[in-house]
């Protein structure tokens, strides 16, 4: 075994721990708790969601479960081992489709392991214990398959089928898999049809195969707990203007932000890598990557789809063009004792490092410390003690929260955009302090409000004779409604 640890090996091990501890991370998205709580309601009552019965502004109305079983393995990983489980599991998950799309590229291992370094830092945006892992993760497994086929003439393609029957179980971006398989089939008809330049193509035998395979891939979708309704599912999200106007990866990205210079750098090396490259145009990349770039572009939080795309993609580009400047690095085949023994001791220092990090991470006051500066984790121990009279008017960043750790009292609001649609709107203008509080609060017999501390409904109620602090600290206030004497 030692004898086959090269220095190439050794790098893309210690890539591999790198990308795991890039992964590694507290996990602090609000949505993560409202996923959770489904999927404990389905684990401890046996039955599947039909209806809201989690907030009292939409109590009974129906809503498409479309995660329900990526919210029932969170749950599941929570009993195991709580709030580590998530991070490890998504830590895993992660690295898993970087492995996956390292594979799927072509060409020197050392310039793939660069540009996958850059490609996991744009995917990292993706990589939250939620459900929608999945769909980052199965996207990595479409693509491998379909560049595998179309340049290794490997055919795996009828895995396809199952993917997409666990996929549309776990999360509604199995539209994803459906639009990289449609990409791939229309570029090959191009390339068939328009170029008559000598091009690597699948042929008509290709296409049909790839055709008769996604219109199985899509049927299976059908076999879920809510039937047709699922496939409409990914219409409706993209519809819905509140997703736009007001959480942040719905809206297109800051391609100045630092946190997004790794998309803008593969952006731009995309295009570049193929006119460096020489190579005839290929019209199944173009798009793919055309397609999946202006998901990103509109977007935020389809970024990680197109560097899905692009990696492999810019790496057969790229090391074309290295390869004809001759600007080859030829790894060592045949390490020395020394070397070996320098590798082993190298890749055990940066397994110390990383499980260093873990541990610190992993630490409860390390969680706790993380969990109180973006939830309201006091204010909620306080309502715990001691409940109010009413209904609570919360924070749609907290909904979720609540949802989880006070399961018996109903929310005003959460992260299920889909259900709550234009009445988002509603209460915007009031947490904003655009409208005053007290037509809403009368309507939803409101007793108490548990909001941000600064927030513009912080500063009216604050103002307000017949309410009061209950709580109050640097991340969330506690109002109390007050009968005014008689």
């Amino acid at each position: 075994m030692l004898s086959r640890l090269t220095i190439q090996r050794t790098a893309i091990i210690i890539l591999f721990l790198l990308l795991f501890a890039m992964a590694s991370d507290v996990p602090n998205d609000a949505d993560m708790w409202w996923h959770l709580h489904s999927g404990r309601t389905m684990l401890e009552t046996g039955q599947m969601i039909y209806t809201d019965s989690f907030s009292y502004t939409f109590a009974g109305e129906p809503r498409v479960y479309y995660d329900w079983g990526g919210q029932v393995i969170l749950y599941g990983l929570w009993q195991i081992g709580g709030i580590n489980a998530l991070m490890l599991s998504t830590a895993f998950v992660a690295v898993a489709g970087m492995i996956i799309l390292f594979k799927t590229m072509p060409g020197n291992p050392y310039v793939n392991a660069l540009l996958l370094v850059a490609t996991a830092a744009a995917a990292a945006i993706f990589w939250t214990p939620r459900p929608q892992m999945a769909t980052y993760f199965f996207s990595t497994v479409v693509i491998w398959l379909l560049f595998r086929y179309k340049w290794l003439d490997e055919d795996r393609l009828w895995w396809f089928v199952p993917v997409m029957w666990i996929w549309g179980n776990i999360h509604a971006g199995f539209f994803v898999g459906l639009l990289f398989w449609g990409g791939t089939v229309t570029g090959e008809i191009l390339n068939l049809v328009i170029s008559k330049a000598k091009l690597r193509t699948v042929g008509w035998r290709g296409v049909r195969k790839l055709t008769v395979v996604g219109v199985v891939g899509s049927l299976v979708l059908l076999i879920n707990p809510n039937g047709f309704d699922l496939l409409l599912v990914p219409f409706e999200t993209f519809g819905l203007q509140v997703l736009r106007d007001y959480i942040q990866e719905w809206q297109p990205p800051d391609l100045s932000n630092p946190q997004i210079l790794p998309f803008t750098f593969l952006l731009i090396l995309a295009p570049a890598s193929m006119v460096m490259s020489r190579r005839r145009l290929d019209f199944t990349e173009l798009v793919l990557l055309t397609g999946t770039a202006y998901l990103a572009l509109t977007a935020s939080r389809n970024i990680a789809l197109f560097v899905v795309v692009a990696a492999p993609i810019i790496a057969r580009h790229l090391n074309d063009f290295l390869q004809h400047r001759g600007w080859v690095i030829r790894p060592v085949q045949q390490p020395t004792p020394q070397m070996r023994r320098l590798n082993v001791l190298l890749i055990i220092l940066v397994a110390f490092g990383v499980s260093v990090n873990l541990l610190r991470l992993m630490n409860p006051t390390t969680i706790n410390e993380r969990h109180a500066g973006f939830f309201p984790v006091t204010a909620t121990e306080v309502l715990k003690q001691t409940p109010q009279e009413g209904n609570i008017f919360n924070s749609y960043n907290w909904g979720g929260y609540l949802m989880f750790h006070l399961p018996d009292l109903p929310v005003f609001i959460d992260g299920r955009t889909d259900l709550y649609r234009e009445f988002v709107d509603t209460y915007a203008n009031v947490a904003f302090g655009s409208v005053h509080f007290d037509p809403l609060f009368n309507e939803y017999g409101i007793g108490h409000a548990l909001i941000e501390t600064g927030s513009g409904l912080a500063a009216l109620l604050s103002q307000a004779n017949d309410w009061s602090v209950l709580y109050s600290d640097d991340i969330a206030t506690i109002f109390v409604h007050e009968e005014p004497a008689s």
